[in-house]
């Protein structure tokens, strides 16, 4: 599925990636930066113990383990906070 250019300009304006992501994982106060859009996570994907899961809101990207996490893997994320 395809969407426009312009509807997609107008989401990212609008919600943040961090924002999106924190409903679902907790940031690593140690390693996060939010002055600068940087926000560390222990991955949502895999059982681990130190933060690998990299959002940053300047680029709009999430990268775990240093592989570039698609779009589409993100929606998982948005479907249930975390309890």
């Amino acid at each position: 599925m395809r969407f426009e250019p312009r509807l997609l300009d107008e989401i990212r304006a609008r919600l943040s990636l961090s924002d999106i992501v924190g409903r679902r994982v907790n940031w690593d106060r140690r390693k996060t930066q939010p002055g600068k859009g940087d926000f560390w996570a222990c991955c949502p994907f895999h059982q681990e113990k130190e933060p690998e899961f990299f959002t940053s809101t300047t680029g709009a990207t999430a990268t775990s383990a240093s592989v570039a996490v698609l779009p589409a893997t993100i929606s998982p994320l948005c479907a249930k906070p975390k309890a």
